[in-house]
């Protein structure tokens, strides 16, 4: 044989060999049990990840629903598992079901999400965030009407009593459970843990994802716990995989959906009005609902009656109204301020224009009028050219008691110790407010967010 010939049959040999031996290698580490459980959590947890993203972005979803509002779960009130929610749901039993799915805005999140075992997610949700007659704002997340959901650890330790919404992915059916037939109920799905006391005279603690009495669990898979395991009891059963939304994480995001309605608002009343802001109301127990002339800081001039607000002194020159300004409300104002939810918010919403950008003013920040904002919660470029600001008060904080609602510093905060400014001008007046993301120190003793205007140029 020719040597270069047999030589090439070898090398064809060996590359054979090494693509076999790769394949085998490759298939070896995919069928691993321990590669497939990882990838099926993975696939679990970016399920629980996205239903999540896409309750909060329900909450903050356009003008027509009130700002922080959560669907209905899909239960069985109308016989079936359909992918719509069933709605109301006010009610305990209505109140944890299959994720509503569905595409429209009215009946779910226009995504079908399962987990790795092809089972749709469970969705439970705190009353506080269904029910229509219940005041939300705000100072919901400490002054709530009904309880908020409670989420434990896998030791049965209390990671959060303010949860607004868990999702639950069921997994595959354990324990006896039976998922046959058109409706099976949560039991059927969800899994319970009995925890065990350690040593001493204590009593077993159950927490039972399937019902919203005992609180929500995530609790060890029991695949990867030994019988020994002093943690539970036997015989111990459990696989529910789970993600939680808490009110303190959603809040922030629902104020600034409120900031930005009140932007469009205000920004729409401008270019129709050229480009200049009304009055605000006064907050030291002025008249109600009528702007003030010539004192630029306080809250939006809407009375408690809408329409028919007094217009003439919103945009009063001292010599009558400015003519070239909207003697009414543009449509978004009008929509904002005829809305089910602007009643709750009403008191915690200020608004500040700058000093040339008021009726009969030139249009200009000379001397230094216009607004600044500094903070971590700024991101708009062009602080100190601002023609005016929202500012929404998050939840209460120190000695607030927020029952006067003609002072402002029952809602603002005086961060003057920290970073030298006040976002309360009622007392002392300024061109200069501060904002910090929520995620960041100075929030927790300067929680207000504060919104840039500038006739949408570069706030956002």
């Amino acid at each position: 044989m020719n040597p270069r010939l047999k030589q090439q049959g070898m090398t064809l040999i060996m590359l054979l060999f090494i693509v076999g031996l790769a394949a085998t290698a490759y298939l070896v580490h995919a069928f691993n049990p321990v590669t497939v459980k990882i990838e099926r959590d993975k696939k679990t947890a970016q399920a629980l990840a996205e239903a999540k993203s896409l309750l909060v972005g329900y909450a903050i979803t356009p003008l027509g629903s009130r700002p922080g509002e959560l669907p209905c779960p899909d239960n069985t009130g109308d016989g079936n598992y359909d992918g719509t929610q069933d709605s109301p749901c006010a009610g305990v039993a209505n109140r944890l079901g299959k994720l509503s799915w569905r595409s429209a805005a009215v009946v779910g999140l226009n995504a079908d999400l399962q987990d790795s075992t092809g089972e749709r997610l469970w969705y439970a949700v705190s009353r506080n965030m269904v029910d229509a007659l219940t005041m939300f704002n705000s100072d919901t997340a400490v002054n709530a009407t009904y309880p908020w959901l409670s989420v434990y650890d896998a030791k049965g330790n209390l990671i959060s009593n303010k949860v607004a919404a868990a999702v639950v992915a069921p997994g595959s059916p354990i324990g006896g459970q039976s998922r046959v037939g058109v409706t099976p109920n949560a039991a059927q799905y969800l899994d319970k843990a009995t925890l065990t006391c350690g040593p001493g005279p204590c009593a077993p603690i159950v927490r039972n994802n399937a019902s919203l009495a005992s609180g929500f669990i995530s609790a060890s898979d029991f695949r990867n716990v030994v019988q020994s395991d002093p943690t539970y009891q036997q015989p111990y059963e459990f696989n529910d995989k789970l993600t939680f939304l808490t009110i303190d994480e959603l809040m922030p995001q629902v104020e600034m959906r409120v900031a930005r309605e009140v932007k469009n608002c205000l920004d729409e009343y401008a270019t129709a009005s050229d480009g200049k802001y009304p009055w605000p109301e006064r907050t030291d127990g002025g008249a109600f609902g009528i702007g003030n002339p010539a004192r630029w800081f306080g809250r939006l001039p809407v009375p408690p009656v809408f329409p028919n607000p007094p217009v003439s002194p919103n945009i009063e020159t001292g010599a009558g109204p400015d003519p070239l300004m909207s003697a009414g409300w543009t449509p978004a104002c009008t929509a904002l301020f005829t809305s089910s939810y602007w009643p709750d918010w009403r008191d915690l919403v200020f608004y500040q224009v700058a000093d040339n950008f008021a009726p009969g003013g030139v249009k200009n920040c000379a001397g230094g009028t216009c607004i600044s904002i500094s903070g971590s919660g700024n991101p708009n470029p062009g602080s100190g050219n601002y023609r005016a600001v929202v500012i929404v008060a998050a939840k209460k904080i120190l000695a607030q008691a927020r029952v006067i609602t003609t002072s402002a510093s029952e809602y603002l905060e005086d961060d003057a110790a920290v970073s030298g400014f006040n976002n309360d001008h009622q007392a002392a007046y300024s061109h200069s407010f501060v904002t910090y993301k929520p995620s960041t120190p100075p929030y927790a003793a300067a929680n207000d967010l504060v919104l840039c205007l500038d006739g949408k140029n570069a706030c956002k």
